[in-house]
């Protein structure tokens, strides 16, 4: 049986002239899920800088340095259930790019700030900013994959969570001990400029759609088809999409 979700794809998303340029879209949200990944936890590096707790006011106050985690992830939590709504919203392409730009911005001024209450805020901020991240994901494979493929697509950007983790330790240790503790925010600030480039190019042409547009469009179109009578095992309505069990 087809579903609506199928119809539309089979309608509206641009049939892709190759294999490697339609899994480049799950490289791509992998990509964004590493790099979130680096930010999540190159914090935790830091803990055992003495001259980031010096500067920060922390010294060896175990819960400043904790709280630090547990802001970002409360706010992360947060933002993951009450804002995953954006992507209804806004166009998933337009929505992912601004949620990297933030998070750009927010890992500078975490190098520039010179208070721990300072980054503290910051820290939350970028917990907000994250949350979105994977189910705006989730959408961008619902529209861009059959229902056979989404699953596989689903695991690839997904793997960008051990590899993220994986690779954020040694460079952000690397990049501490070769240049201090600020650097360590630019650096990051700075993948997420190649980020931005990679989402921007590498979803360039994909046809995606708020998810209440693609509801709007499908749901209600499929109903008022289905009032209709059947016809020689067809459908009475004269515009797609419609479903094979319409007027069972």
């Amino acid at each position: 049986m087809e579903t609506v979700k199928e119809t539309i794809e089979n309608s509206e998303m641009p049939v892709q002239s190759s294999a490697i340029k339609q899994w480049s879209i799950s490289v791509v949200l992998m990509v964004c899920v590493v790099l979130a990944f680096f930010d999540k936890i190159s914090i935790a590096v830091l803990f055992s800088d003495p001259v980031f707790q010096d500067v920060m006011g922390i010294g060896t106050d175990k819960t400043k340095l904790g709280w630090l985690m547990t802001s970002f992830l409360l706010a992360y939590g947060f933002s993951s259930i009450f804002l995953s709504f954006v992507g209804d919203l806004i166009n998933p392409r337009t929505c992912l790019l601004i949620c990297v730009g933030s998070w750009g911005v927010l890992m500078a001024l975490m190098g520039l700030a010179t208070s721990y209450e300072q980054l503290l805020f910051l820290r939350v901020l970028l917990g907000i900013a994250e949350g979105p991240l994977f189910a705006l994901a989730y959408s961008i494979v619902k529209q861009c994959y059959s229902s056979g493929q989404q699953a596989r697509a689903s695991t690839m950007f997904l793997l960008g969570t051990p590899i993220g983790a994986a690779l954020g330790f040694p460079i952000t240790s690397f990049v501490l001990g070769a240049h201090g503790w600020q650097m360590t925010f630019f650096v990051m600030a700075s993948l997420t400029l190649v980020t931005l480039a990679v989402v921007f190019w590498g979803l360039k042409g994909v046809k995606l759609k708020a998810d209440a547009k693609l509801a709007g469009n499908s749901i209600f179109a499929t109903a008022s088809c289905c009032s209709r009578p059947r016809h020689s095992g067809q459908c009475a309505c004269s515009t797609p999409p419609c479903s094979p069990t319409c007027g069972d």
